[in-house]
C-alpha cells in the first residue's frame, strides 16, 4: 500500500516538474511582470508607512491615533469602490472594443464620483451625531474628510487600472503610488517650512492631492455624457456585476477593520496611536498579497475560454502563492527589529 502511494506521488511530481518546464518562458515573463508590479505596490505601501512614521515622530502618538482612524476610513472609501474597477477589468478582458472600454471607464468615474459625494453629504449631516456618539469634537470631521478623500482617490485609481488592463506593468507601477508620494512630499515640504503636522494639516494635504488627481482622471473621461446616452443595457449589466462585488468587498473590508472602530470607541487617541503603529507594519507585509490579484484578474476572462491558457493560469497562481509565502515569512521574521528601529523600543 505504502509503495503504491509513493509511486503515485512520484508520478504526480513528474507531472508538476514537466508542467513547470513547459511553461518556463511564460513563468519568466510572469515573474518579470510581477516584480514590476511588486515594485509599484511596495513604493505605495512604504510611502504610506513613511507618512505614519513621520506623524508619529513629529506629532506624537495622539495625532497618529487620529490619523489611524482617518486612514482606516480613507482606505475603506478607496478600496470598496475598487469593485467597479474589477467589473471593468472583467468586462473588457475578452473583447478589445475601444468604445466599450471608454463606456465602462466613463461609467466607472461617474458612479464613483456620485457615491463619494452622496456619502460625504450623509456624513456632513450626521457629523454632530458622530461626535456625540464618540464623545469627541473631531471624529465627525475625520469621518467626513476620510470618505471624501478616499472617494477622490478611488476616482484617480481608474488610471492605473487602465494600465493594468493593457498589461503595462511599468506604467501601472508608476501610477499606483502617486497619491501617497504626493502626500508624503507635501508633508515633508511642510516640515521644512516649520508647519505643525497636526491632523488638520494632514486632512488638508489629503484633500488637495485627491482633488488634483481626481481631476486628472476625469479629464480622461470628458465624453461621459455622449457615451452613456442610449447604452442602458450595458450600464445595467455593468452595475449588476459591480454591485454584487461591491457588497462582497464592503463586508470583507469593514469586517477586517472593525477593530479600529471598536478600539477607537474605548481608547483615547494616544492609545489608538500605539495600536496604529503596530498596524502600520502590516502595510509592508500585505503588499505581496495585493500583487497576485493585480496580475491575475485581467487574465481571468481569457483563461476561462481556453483550456491551455487555463492550465497556465493555474500554474501561475501556484507560482505567485509560493512567492508570497516565502516573502511573507521572511518579513515576519524581521517584524520585531523593524518595530524597534522605526518607532523605538517603547
Amino acid at each position: 500500500m505504502a509503495e503504491a502511494y509513493v509511486g503515485a506521488g512520484k508520478i504526480k511530481m513528474k507531472k508538476v516538474i514537466q508542467l513547470l518546464k513547459n511553461n518556463a518562458p511564460h513563468m519568466r515573463r510572469a515573474g518579470s511582470y510581477g516584480l514590476i508590479i511588486t515594485a509599484g505596490l511596495l513604493v505605495m505601501r512604504l510611502t504610506a508607512f513613511a507618512i505614519s512614521v513621520l506623524i508619529a515622530r513629529f506629532s506624537g502618538m495622539e495625532t497618529l491615533g487620529e490619523f489611524t482612524l482617518f486612514i482606516t476610513l480613507f482606505m475603506l472609501a478607496s478600496e470598496i469602490p475598487h469593485a467597479f474597477d474589477t467589473a471593468y477589468l472583467k468586462a473588457t478582458g475578452v473583447k478589445d472594443d475601444e468604445e466599450l472600454r471608454q463606456l465602462y471607464e466613463s461609467a466607472n468615474i461617474a458612479i464613483k464620483l456620485a457615491l463619494s459625494l452622496a456619502l460625504g453629504f450623509v456624513l456632513y449631516m450626521s457629523s454632530r451625531c458622530i461626535n456625540e456618539g464618540f464623545d469627541s469634537e473631531v471624529r465627525g470631521q475625520i469621518f467626513l474628510w476620510a470618505v471624501v478623500c478616499g472617494g477622490l482617490n478611488s476616482i484617480y485609481m481608474i488610471l492605473p487600472v487602465q494600465a493594468q488592463r493593457r498589461f503595462e506593468g511599468k506604467r501601472y507601477a508608476l501610477l499606483k503610488p502617486v497619491f501617497n508620494v504626493l502626500v508624503l512630499t507635501l508633508m515633508l515640504f511642510g516640515l521644512t517650512l516649520g508647519v505643525n503636522i497636526d491632523i488638520e494639516y494632514v486632512l488638508r494635504v489629503y484633500l488637495v492631492v485627491g482633488f488634483v488627481l481626481s481631476l486628472w482622471a476625469i479629464k480622461n473621461a470628458l465624453v461621459i455624457g455622449r457615451l452613456l446616452i442610449g447604452r442602458g443595457s450595458e450600464i445595467r449589466a455593468y452595475l449588476a456585476v459591480s454591485m454584487t462585488l461591491l457588497l462582497s468587498v464592503a463586508l470583507n473590508l469593514i469586517g477586517n477593520r472593525l477593530d479600529v472602530f471598536f478600539l477607537g470607541h474605548y481608547l483615547n487617541f494616544e492609545e489608538l496611536g500605539i495600536y496604529g503603529a503596530a498596524l502600520r507594519m502590516s502595510i509592508v507585509i500585505s503588499v505581496l498579497t495585493a500583487v497576485m490579484a493585480t496580475v491575475m484578474i485581467p487574465k481571468a476572462a481569457a483563461a476561462a475560454e481556453d483550456p491551455a491558457k487555463f492550465k497556465r493560469y493555474i500554474s501561475l497562481g501556484a507560482f505567485y502563492s509560493f512567492v508570497q509565502l516565502v516573502g511573507g515569512l521572511l518579513l515576519l521574521l524581521l517584524l520585531e527589529p523593524l518595530m524597534s528601529l522605526v518607532f523605538g523600543d517603547g
